[in-house]
C-alpha cells in the first residue's frame, strides 16, 4: 500500500469525514438556502418596476459574491478540529497520508461546494428570475429620452451563460474565460485560508484574515501593473494585442497561484503531524 496515495484508503477517508459531518453540512446548506430565499424576498419587494437585481449582470454578481463568501466561511471550517488539542490529535492520527487529507480539503472546498452551491443557486433563483421577468412592466416609449437596452433576464449560469459586450450584443463566445479566471482567484483564497488555519496555532481566523488582506493588495497591484487580463480580454469584445510571451507569463502565473498555495496547504498539514 503506497504511503502517498492509496484509492481504498482515500475512499475510507471521505466516508468518515461525511459520516463525522453530515448534519453539520445539511446545515451549512439549510442556512445558505435560507439567507438566499430571504435575499430573493427582499428584491422582490423593493426593486421596483425594473427588477434589476434579476437581471442577467445582477445575476452575475449575485452567483460570484456568494459563491465567494460562503466558500471561504466553509473552507475556514475544514480543519478548525486542529484548534482544539484533542480533536486536532484525533484528527491528525487519521489513517490517511497527508497528501490524502489536502486532497480531501481541496474535493470538497474547491470541487464539491462549488457544484453544491451552483445546485442551490439554480433551484432557487431561476424561478426567481422567471417571476421578475413576467412581472416587469416596460417603461413609456420616450422620443426624446436616449435610447436603453431591453432588461436581460436571461439566467445566469457560469460556463454556460453567453455574455453581452459593450453595445448590448450577445457574444458567441461563452464566459469560460471569466469563470475559470474567477475559479483560479478562488481556489487561491480558498487555499490561503486552509493553510492559514492549519498554520496558525492561535488566533488562526484573525491572523489568516491578515494574510488575506495582504494577498488582495499584492493582486491588486500585480493587476494594475503586469498583464493578467488574458483570460477575460476578449469576453466583452475588447481588443488587446497580446505577446506569446505575455500570454504564456500570465497563464502561468494564474495556474501556478493556486498550485503554490494548496501546496503549501500540504507542507502545513506535514509539519503539524510531525510535531
Amino acid at each position: 500500500m503506497s504511503n502517498f496515495f492509496n484509492a481504498a484508503r482515500f475512499i475510507r477517508l471521505i466516508q468518515a469525514h461525511l459520516t463525522e459531518n453530515r448534519r453539520e453540512y445539511v446545515g451549512f446548506a439549510a442556512v445558505m438556502c435560507i439567507l438566499d430565499v430571504v435575499f430573493i424576498l427582499i428584491n422582490l419587494n423593493t426593486s421596483g418596476t425594473s427588477y434589476f437585481a434579476f437581471q442577467f449582470t445582477s445575476q452575475m454578481g449575485w452567483y460570484g459574491f456568494g459563491l465567494a463568501a460562503s466558500s471561504l466561511i466553509f473552507a475556514a471550517r475544514h480543519f478548525r478540529q486542529l484548534a482544539k488539542p484533542g480533536a486536532a490529535i484525533t484528527h491528525l492520527m487519521r489513517p490517511a497520508s497527508q497528501f490524502e487529507k489536502c486532497l480531501l480539503a481541496f474535493v470538497f472546498i474547491g470541487v464539491l461546494f462549488p457544484l453544491a452551491y451552483t445546485l442551490f443557486y439554480t433551484l432557487l433563483n431561476y424561478p426567481a428570475v422567471q417571476l421578475a421577468q413576467h412581472r416587469y412592466v416596460a417603461p413609456s416609449v420616450c422620443s426624446t429620452c436616449p435610447v436603453q437596452l431591453a432588461p436581460d433576464f436571461r439566467f445566469y449560469l457560469p460556463f454556460i451563460s453567453k455574455l453581452r459586450s459593450f453595445n448590448g450584443a450577445i457574444q458567441h463566445s461563452r464566459d469560460i474565460r471569466f469563470t475559470i479566471q474567477f475559479l483560479l482567484i478562488l481556489w487561491s483564497v480558498q487555499a490561503l485560508i486552509v493553510g492559514g488555519v492549519v498554520y496558525f496555532k492561535k488566533s488562526p481566523f484573525l491572523r489568516t484574515f491578515l494574510a488575506l488582506f495582504f494577498l488582495c493588495i499584492g493582486l491588486s497591484i500585480t493587476t494594475a501593473t503586469w498583464q493578467t487580463n488574458v483570460f477575460w480580454s476578449t469576453v466583452y469584445g475588447d481588443s488587446g494585442a497580446y505577446s506569446l510571451f505575455e500570454i504564456i507569463l500570465s497563464i502561468l502565473r494564474w495556474l501556478l497561484l493556486p498550485l503554490i498555495l494548496w501546496i503549501g496547504v500540504y507542507f502545513h498539514v506535514k509539519e503539524r503531524e510531525v510535531a
